[in-house]
């Protein structure tokens, strides 16, 4: 009996406690600011969808009309505790994380 209670207990706790925030979500400052949702960002006026892998940021931007092909973009990362610094691409420079 004892044993079932504890395992209730632990399941109740995983059910509740969903799934944790992607990582790298949060805003970063550097020459823009940059706000990374879990699936989504922003910069200046600018705001689309994008992922990352191991070293490749893919940014795709949301152009508000069908009629636009949406844009891609590939930046290289880096992120070294509270920085994040992309290269090769328009938004390059070194991003540090806002509290």
């Amino acid at each position: 009996m004892r044993y079932t209670i504890l395992i209730l207990v632990a399941l109740t706790g995983c059910a509740t406690s969903g799934q944790p925030p992607h990582p790298l979500a949060g805003t970063w400052h550097g020459a823009k600011t940059l706000t990374l949702g879990v699936t989504d960002y922003w910069i200046g006026d600018e705001r689309g969808s994008w992922s990352a892998d191991t070293r490749t940021f893919r940014f795709v931007m949301d152009s508000g009309t069908l009629a636009v092909v949406r844009a891609e973009e590939r930046c290289h990362f880096s992120l070294s505790g509270r920085t994040l610094v992309l290269s090769g691409c328009r938004m390059s420079g070194r991003y540090v994380r806002g509290s």
